[in-house]
């Protein structure tokens, strides 16, 4: 029998339920279960049955509910409740099963595996604790309440041990999900809020991190009066680390986890050692090679663990899916997986697939780091990700022989052969157990040789046999060797493993069959029980549903919670059973489905996050929405990566409106989530997919699309041309919304290259054409960047009654967002006009809408300008706290024209405290950024402010210099305000 203590009672025997229907019974048999094989005295199970409250018969009571406790287990085994004064015990038969013994095992093994330092075990034995759980302890038992929560506490314990653990791996990035939701549910646990602070910083996102320090501070002095605790606030020095003082970086360590069931090998890793020890003066470049099941990846990844301690700078990986249904990974994407894991900000990893390999380079020199390149088409996609520092060591595996990267890159070349029979037995031995296997030595060796000694095949049939504990292995190996056996035919690559999958399809019900097959048509590199449904046209639950079946037949991996996915030979099968049992109009439909599904789960996303933002909608509206913008936000970034996949195939075939739909509804998801290469990837292919396609809308949204992209970059020259191209094509076509924003994206394009003047005509051309058709949203964001505009030009009265009346239009359509967007404008309008106290009360009302609607890019800044607010009324610690967190979260999300003004913003603060030449330090960064993005009048500003720091540096030949290069430059671009500015400082 089984029992479970770890969420709702549980008594199962044979897989079925025992229904224990009395609740005094289930608090009675709850209580024996906590201590197994240990008598439990009558007046504990008083107390746990009754409370406090127990009735005056309560022994003789308690006797009756034994009794028929004792009948409800009765059939499954020995007798279990045992009378043993001074009350009784629960005595567990051999097989029985107590999730609560197993968790106390793994948390016993994760002790052990801590006490050797075996980290990566550590939290192997803690996931397997943590799975157990199958939600909060007992709620079904209300008298039992005290004794769920001391569980329920050793499960949060498990989980704040385990996330400590990963978080010494460096897996700061893939806990930070978690640990929002862990917060949300337990919004007074310091030390959760303390895990998220560190994994936030150490990913990057320091910001992030230090507005997690605010809200959990709120929440604890709110909820019970106090300050946060030693563990929290020693979170947040840590963030506060200064700059000069910087936090370590984090290795990334992006290997997948090794299979447990690797056996032998040990001649290739050897050789493998050896190439390894070879690259002392250079870096390795060593090919895995052969047929398809051989086991390359196994070995890599294997050998990889094994060898971390001489890669200390870090391990990276990347599944380049050269074999896949699904399109290979070009060296531009999977450059981008790097850089950003070597810490690189999305909005700064260039495009360029040369530009790219060469930060990459730049990034590994003097570093040692194993670069993992798994399932390789040719050698040219992995030319580009080649470091170029000795130490550094490229591991590649590949069907291909890679003949041009062994005679041009002088990569060594492992030839992987199948099993010898002494390690196919080793690997049928970690399975089915010794004895099982020595019983029947030749059948044994028989199913190796039926599996062509191949590994992959060889684990599913171990697997196979293993759910089977009664079948014998001569039978399975006679089923693979039988006429219906695809071993049968001639060794070719795949088809030795054919047979195996076969035999774990054949015991799959239709639905899940047919799921299986479809899978291999899905253009995604994983699947949920949402996409399972969409393509099926069955509901999330069933698809759910069937996505276990297939994993518990060993035909998917579950690779992440709730997420599933399979080797590309797998894929290959699935393609080859849909082909052979459905036709081309069936096919054809499944992917439409899932594709239309992504279209308008994206629709609905898209509406949630940005519902003005002007954009293209599919035919048919959404039938689901979102709940919130977070719940928007987090399945965007859960499904980023196949976003990318659908649209790109999509661009390439029948469904080509998907694409650019697609990218286009996905242009402000990117342009907050700073996902530059994706943004640019999905732009191109659904450039390329209305072009083919003729479709005169969806070329004026690329084209959209990619000016906003270059616009993001500072390229004003490619942005403009875009926005050229958008406003003739919706002229052409009528497109109002699309003229309207072809005007004003040329208006702002305009301002980014210092043609304020032309800026002004656009912007004005833009807001009269949004009110002329009644596009309140529209309008208002167009006064709010002619007031920008206007501002540069010094023209103030005019730039605050543009933000004024913007102001008002957000708040007659009820945009918060708008709201504070509008506030913060008029804060940095007044604080220019000398007007303080109105210039803070305008911030903080548009921090407060900033933090209520999740706008981190608009909280950066008004708290940019909040410090500037600060600093002139002398309050150099609040404006230095304020500057720094602008400064941190545009360099956590790569965005150079935001970074460029905080590197100033706190420039002006260090210059107004006396600390001169940290001063000089900051402008000068501030001007060589802005230089290199082409922002005028950023540049502008950092002149002057160098210019002033030079001066009281003693260094009056330089600032002269500056101070007359800025008035000239200011004069040309029509900013008269620091024109007048610059000529202050020569005279």
């Amino acid at each position: 029998m089984r029992f479970g203590l770890l969420g709702p009672l549980l008594v199962e025997a044979a897989g079925t339920s025992v229904p224990v229907a009395s609740g005094r019974q289930r608090a009675l048999l709850a209580a024996l279960l906590l201590q197994p094989g240990q008598v439990v005295s009558a007046d504990t199970l008083v107390r746990h049955v009754w409370g406090d409250d127990p009735p005056a018969n309560a022994r003789a009571a308690l006797q009756v509910h034994i009794s028929r406790l004792r009948r409800a287990l009765d059939g499954h085994g020995p007798e279990r409740v045992v009378h043993r004064p001074p009350g009784y015990l629960i005595a567990l038969a051999p097989g029985d099963e107590l999730d609560l013994a197993e968790f106390d095992a793994a948390i016993a093994a994760a002790d052990e595996a801590a006490s050797t330092r075996d980290t990566a075990a550590e939290v192997a034995h803690l996931g397997r604790a943590l799975a157990l759980w199958r939600g909060p302890a007992l709620p079904d038992i209300e008298s039992t309440s005290e004794v769920a929560q001391l569980l329920d506490e050793r499960h949060l314990n498990a989980i704040e041990r385990r996330v400590d653990a990963e978080l010494s791996l460096g897996r700061h990035a893939e806990v930070v999900p978690e640990l929002r939701a862990l917060t949300a549910r337990h919004p007074l646990r310091e030390r959760l809020w303390a895990q998220l602070m560190l994994a936030l910083a150490a990913s990057g996102q320091q910001a992030d991190a230090l507005s997690t320090y605010d809200r959990a501070r709120k929440r604890l002095v709110a909820d019970l009066g106090v300050e946060p605790g030693a563990e929290l606030r020693a979170a947040h020095q840590r963030v506060l680390r200064p700059e000069r003082d910087p936090a370590p970086a984090v290795a990334p360590a992006q290997l997948p986890a090794g299979s447990p069931a690797f056996t032998g090998r040990g001649t290739y890793l050897d050789r493998l050692d050896a190439a390894r020890g070879a690259t002392a003066s250079t870096v390795g470049v060593c090919a895995i090679v052969g047929t398809a099941g051989v086991g390359k990846t196994a070995l890599a990844v294997h050998w990889g663990h094994t060898a971390r301690r001489h890669f200390p700078d870090g391990q990276l990986y990347v599944n380049m899916r050269g074999f896949a249904t699904t399109p290979p990974v070009p060296p531009a994407e999977a450059l981008a997986v790097f850089l950003r894991a070597l810490g690189v900000p999305p909005e700064r990893i260039p495009s360029d697939v040369d530009e790219a390999a060469g930060l990459f380079r730049s990034l590994l020199a003097g570093k040692r780091v194993l670069v993992v390149l798994d399932n390789v088409a040719g050698a040219n996609q992995v030319r580009p990700l080649i470091p170029g520092s000795a130490g550094c060591f490229v591991l590649v595996t590949s069907r291909n022989h890679l003949s041009g990267l062994v005679a041009r890159d002088g990569a060594d070349r492992l030839a992987l052969d199948t099993m010898p029979p002494a390690e196919a037995r080793a690997l049928l031995v970690h399975t089915l157990g010794a004895a099982r296997v020595d019983a029947d030595p030749p059948a044994a060796a028989a199913l190796a040789q039926a599996c062509a000694h191949l590994p992959l095949a060889l684990r599913i049939v171990a697997a196979k046999l293993a759910d089977e504990p009664r079948r014998g292995i001569a039978d399975l190996a006679a089923a693979l060797r039988g006429p219906d056996g695809l071993a049968a035919l001639e060794l070719n690559g795949d088809s030795a493993v054919w047979s195996a999958f076969e035999l774990s399809e054949a015991t799959l019900a239709p639905a899940a069959a047919r799921l299986f097959a479809l899978l291999g048509l899905a253009p995604t590199a994983d699947f949920t029980a949402a996409t399972a449904g969409a393509l099926t046209g069955l509901t999330p639950a069933e698809g759910g549903r069937l996505l276990r079946t297939l994993a518990a037949a060993h035909l998917l991996d579950e690779v992440g919670p709730g997420r599933f996915a399979c080797h590309d030979l797998l894929r290959r099968y699935a393609v080859s059973r849909a082909e052979e049992r459905y036709g081309e109009p069936e096919r054809a439909a499944a992917v439409r489905r899932l594709i239309d599904w992504y279209v308008h789960t994206t629709d609905a996303a898209a509406q949630a996050m940005y519902p003005y933002r002007i954009r293209l909608h599919p035919p048919t509206p959404p039938e689901s929405t979102f709940d919130d913008v977070s719940a928007a936000a987090g399945w965007l970034d859960d499904e980023a990566d196949n976003l990318v996949l659908v649209a790109r195939s999509a661009a390439g075939g029948a469904h080509r409106p998907a694409s650019w739909l697609l990218a286009d509804m996905l242009r402000g998801y990117y342009s907050v989530s700073g996902r530059r290469a994706d943004w640019l990837s999905t732009g191109e292919a659904g450039l390329r997919a209305a072009i083919a396609e003729g479709d005169l809308r969806g070329q004026a949204a690329m084209h959209l699309n990619l000016g906003a992209v270059y616009m993001r970059d500072g390229a004003g020259e490619l942005a403009r041309t875009h926005f050229e191209e958008l406003l003739d094509l919706a002229r052409r076509i009528a497109w109002s919304d699309g003229e309207g924003a072809a005007l004003g994206l040329l208006g702002n394009a305009y301002r980014q290259l210092g043609r304020t003047d032309q800026a002004e005509r656009y912007l004005r051309d833009a807001s009269e054409h949004f009110e002329k058709m009644g596009q309140i949203p529209l309008l208002a964001g167009s006064l709010g960047n002619l007031g920008l505009a206007l501002r540069e030009l010094g023209r103030l009265s005019e730039a605050h009654d543009c933000h004024e009346r913007a102001l008002a239009l957000y708040r007659k359509i009820g945009s918060r967002y708008g709201e504070a967007m509008g506030l913060g404008n008029l804060g940095e309008i007044y604080h220019d006009l000398g007007d303080n106290e109105a210039a803070l009360d305008h911030l903080v009302r548009a921090l407060d809408l900033h933090r209520e609607v999740s706008d981190r890019t608009g909280e950066a800044e008004s708290r940019r300008i909040l410090a500037t607010v600060h600093r002139d009324a002398g309050r150099y610690d609040e404006a230095l706290a304020d500057g720094r967190y602008a400064l941190a979260f545009a360099r956590e999300t790569g965005v150079p024209q935001a970074e460029t003004v905080a590197l100033e913003t706190v420039a002006s603060i260090h210059l107004a405290t006396g600390d001169t030449r940290t001063a000089a330090d900051l402008y000068e960064q501030a001007l060589a950024l802005a230089e290199d993005t082409g922002e005028r009048y950023p540049a502008v500003q950092a002149r002057l402010g160098l210019a002033r720091a030079r001066a009281a540096l003693g260094e009056a030949a330089s600032a002269g210099e500056l101070a007359t290069e800025a008035n000239r430059l200011a004069t040309a671009y029509h900013y008269p305000l620091l024109a007048t500015e610059a000529q202050t400082l020569l005279h």
